[in-house]
């Protein structure tokens, strides 16, 4: 049986009657049964739905700005969120983007790190956050990306 909200802690139960069905297998949004009688019953499974609890991390970048709100159910502790929000600073923090024609070559893609050529910054890289690739007799392309290190 597929259960809609992520739960856990079954107890099947055959007209209010614990023990006549056992769980088999479980996940948090399925449960599988073996049934230990035959006949016509009424079938209930009771569980505990996981509580979800909204919590924010805050980082400040400059006085002044955008406000980006992230929201991610697989965090389950602050250290996690506090971690991504770290992560998060330093990709905004970066600030400097480009964009730039390719000649669409689909081995690029997003989240990869390659050296863009700078008059200014020798040895710059870059990290590549968006690609976008046509195709009309020949390959053409725009990439995005984001100076690593600010």
């Amino acid at each position: 049986y597929y259960i809609q909200e992520a739960s856990y802690g079954y107890i099947p139960k055959l007209d209010d009657v614990t023990g006549q069905v056992t769980v088999v297998d479980w996940g948090n949004y399925y449960v599988t049964l073996r049934f230990l009688v035959t006949g016509t019953y009424r079938l209930d499974v009771q569980a505990y739905q996981y509580r979800i609890i909204e919590r924010q991390v805050v980082k400040t970048l400059h006085a002044r700005g955008k406000t980006v709100t992230w929201k991610n159910p697989l965090i389950s502790d602050m250290t996690m969120a506090n971690d991504l929000a770290d992560w998060l600073k330093e990709y905004y923090l970066a600030g400097i983007e480009y964009e730039y024609d390719t000649r669409g070559n689909p081995e690029l893609d997003a989240t990869d790190i390659i050296y863009q050529e700078n008059e200014f910054r020798t040895g710059m890289k870059v990290n590549i956050h968006r690609t976008i690739t046509k195709f009309q007799q020949a390959f053409s392309g725009v990439v995005m990306a984001r100076r690593v290190g600010g």
